[in-house]
């Protein structure tokens, strides 16, 4: 899951945001919400993929807890690279490393449950069929 959702996170920040979003940037007010769902889309398909795969609720909180330290560091090392979208990031050091770590391990567990929800319905009607 780890090299997966880092590639994602890669594929979404170098080949979809940067080239796609950042050079259309001065003609817009604000960036449509599609646009972020397209640039976000890989991550989300790795939360739902591995979502499917879970067993527990124990695992959700494992695989959102490393998920979200996979995600921090990923945008850490884009901050410290001066990439676009992460020029303000990390400037409260203890803040982003607690409350931000918290934050994001809550949103990938909400992305994680989708698929493990999903798991359980298609469980559930495998065993009415």
């Amino acid at each position: 899951m780890a090299i997966l959702l880092l590639l994602a996170l890669m594929a979404g920040h170098f080949l979809i945001y940067k080239p796609l979003i950042v050079p259309r940037l001065p003609s817009l007010h604000s960036v449509p919400h599609l646009w972020w769902l397209g640039a976000f889309a890989p991550q989300l398909i790795v939360f739902v993929v591995f979502g499917i795969g879970l067993k527990s609720w124990r695992d959700l909180i494992i695989f959102s807890i490393v998920a979200a330290s996979i995600q921090q560091i990923f945008g850490y090392v884009l901050w410290t690279w001066n990439e676009p979208g992460h020029l303000k990031s990390f400037e409260a050091p203890v803040f982003d490393w607690t409350v931000g770590l918290l934050a994001v391990a809550l949103m990938s567990a909400i992305f994680f449950s989708a698929g493990f929800m999903i798991a359980k319905a298609m469980k559930r009607n495998l065993k009415l069929a």
